[in-house]
């Protein structure tokens, strides 16, 4: 009896064994599915992060741009207006020029006198002008009373015309004399540095021969030729930085950009413009030079 209620207890195992086993790897899928699914949250927060991580939302700088090299705002050569000999000059190279200060004198003597003759004989023109119109004015009366002819009017008054012509032209005479003296003063156009002084007290100068080199230093430009690639960021008022050897940073705006693209290297010059105020950047300093690229926001 005993043996008969064992083996019932094996054959009912048995059974309830068949009926639950396929359930088992059915809810083993299902625990492998919820982990290699995610939901839709899940999926869409990576997509969030990299757009807010991305390169493109920050302001960022061109590539580096080798060979920049440092030149004056302005520089001017001066030279004389007049032939002669330079009495005096004023100041050394290095030396600061203000703004209309002589810088050089030739000697005006040579234009002093040519001046004095040019109004004495101005003078001597114009009386004898006044005399032939007082002449004429004495003839018309007599004509007036039948003391007179006709051809002597016409005569006088062509004797005022051309006292008058030889008057001008001895005014002229005076005003170009004064000029020269005048210009025997070689003044600075502008405030600058002097780079060089070309001639030295008693030396002798031709016209327009070069006297001194001026250079203002107040700005400067870092000029660079910039690849056609940085084209669109190389633009006149775009912002940009040069970074001389030592490692300082000098932040300028782009001034001028030459239309004429160089056909074998594909580059362009352009000028982006520095305060120089304080005199750091000093002529033909080399450097790098960057731009400032616009931000960007991916869509």
């Amino acid at each position: 009896m005993s043996h008969s209620i064992g083996l019932d207890f094996l054959v009912t195992g048995l059974v309830l064994a068949f009926v639950l086993t396929p359930a088992v790897p059915l809810l083993a899928t299902d625990l492998q599915l919820s982990r290699t699914e995610p939901s839709l949250e899940q999926t869409a927060s990576p997509a969030a992060d990299r757009s807010e991580t991305s390169p493109d939302s920050v302001q960022r700088a061109s590539p580096k741009i080798e060979g920049a090299v440092i030149r004056a705002y302005r520089q001017a050569t001066v030279a004389a207006e007049v032939q002669g000999v330079v009495e005096k000059r004023y100041g050394k190279e290095g030396d600061l020029a203000r703004a209309g200060s002589v810088v050089f004198e030739i000697s005006p003597d040579l234009f002093q006198t040519i001046a004095d003759r040019s109004r004495e004989r101005l003078e001597e023109r114009r009386a004898i002008r006044e005399r032939y119109e007082e002449e004429l004015k004495l003839k018309e009366r007599l004509l007036s009373h039948d003391a007179g002819t006709l051809q002597e009017i016409v005569k006088a008054r062509s004797e005022v015309k051309v006292a008058t012509h030889r008057e001008k032209e001895a005014s002229l005479d005076l005003q170009l004399a004064i000029r020269d003296m005048n210009k025997c003063k070689v003044r600075a156009p502008f405030t600058g540095w002097l780079v060089s002084l070309h001639r030295d007290a008693f030396e002798s100068v031709q016209r327009f021969e070069q006297l001194f080199l001026i250079s203002d230093t107040s700005k400067v430009y870092a000029v660079a030729n910039v690849p056609q690639a940085l084209a669109r960021q190389a633009t006149k008022g775009a912002n940009a930085s040069f970074y001389s050897s030592s490692g300082a940073v000098f932040h300028g705006t782009v001034d001028k950009v030459e239309a004429v693209i160089d056909p074998a290297s594909q580059t362009r010059k352009v000028y982006i413009l520095i305060d120089n105020s304080k005199a750091s950047l000093q002529m033909g300093m080399l450097g790098q030079i960057t731009f400032a690229l616009a931000d960007r926001q991916d869509r």
